[in-house]
């Protein structure tokens, strides 16, 4: 009975998951190189774009989009933020001539603990799914960019950045977007864009709403022991390392 009831348990989140996994797809530079660059998802109910990352796509215009089941379309990189990290692809509708249903933002956050699932393509291992746990709800991996990221530990590497994170219902938790600092490989920290902050940057992007964010134009650095300990600081605050010229903090 207990094996019974488990399989049972498993069967709604293994056809969740395998949904979600009709959602995302590889990209692809759509010159005769045919580079891969990286993974995408469709969004929302109806999806008429894809989602991905800045930096999966780069200065592209135009960008090739596989599906799992190598459907194969030219998309328009409709907008970017570079500093946000996020991209809007077009996308057509699907062979019936009607919207392909995408990922939807899940309505509460991620919490500590909560099972996760990255799909893309590792390595350019496509259409893969690896499994892990929310290991921190707010991380601000760059200090001039105040996004608080999501923390877990689904194996992620080269490739799976633009990829959707989910839960074991299939809903969106976040994008997929970096790895450790300093690492090239995963090494167990991953982090993700939330879902709610995603939404927001999508919709501003598509709208053209969304405020560009000020450059501040500074290295900065927070002053822990061990810096404190050099300039004889008490360990708290922030030093600046420098400025770029022209840029806000130098007038400042």
């Amino acid at each position: 009975l207990p094996a019974a009831r488990s399989a049972l348990a498993e069967a709604p989140a293994a056809a969740a998951l395998d949904g979600a996994m009709d959602t995302v797809l590889t990209v692809r530079s759509a010159d005769a190189s045919d580079r891969f660059l990286g993974s995408a998802f469709l969004w929302g109910e109806e999806a008429e774009v894809a989602v991905t990352n800045a930096h999966v796509v780069g200065e592209a215009e135009e960008v090739r989009l596989v599906d799992r089941h190598g459907n194969e379309e030219t998309g328009l990189v409709i907008a970017r933020d570079t500093l946000r990290d996020v991209a809007v692809i077009s996308v057509g509708p699907g062979k019936d001539g009607k919207p392909r249903r995408g990922l939807v933002p899940a309505a509460d956050p991620a919490g500590l603990g909560l099972e996760v699932f990255a799909l893309g393509a590792p390595l350019g291992v496509e259409f893969t799914l690896t499994e892990g746990l929310i290991s921190a709800e707010a991380r601000q991996v760059d200090i001039a960019v105040p996004i608080l990221m999501l923390q877990h530990d689904a194996a992620v590497n080269p490739g799976s950045s633009g990829g959707p994170l989910v839960d074991a219902a299939g809903r969106l938790v976040g994008m997929n977007s970096q790895i450790a600092d300093g690492s090239r490989m995963f090494v167990g920290i991953a982090y993700a864009i939330p879902a709610g902050d995603l939404d927001r940057i999508v919709t501003g992007l598509i709208e053209e709403t969304l405020a560009p964010f000020p450059q501040l134009g500074l290295k900065a650095r927070p002053v822990d022991r061990k810096v404190g300990a050099m300039l004889g600081l008490d360990p708290q605050g922030l030093l600046v390392d420098g400025t770029v010229k022209g840029g806000l903090a130098e007038a400042a």
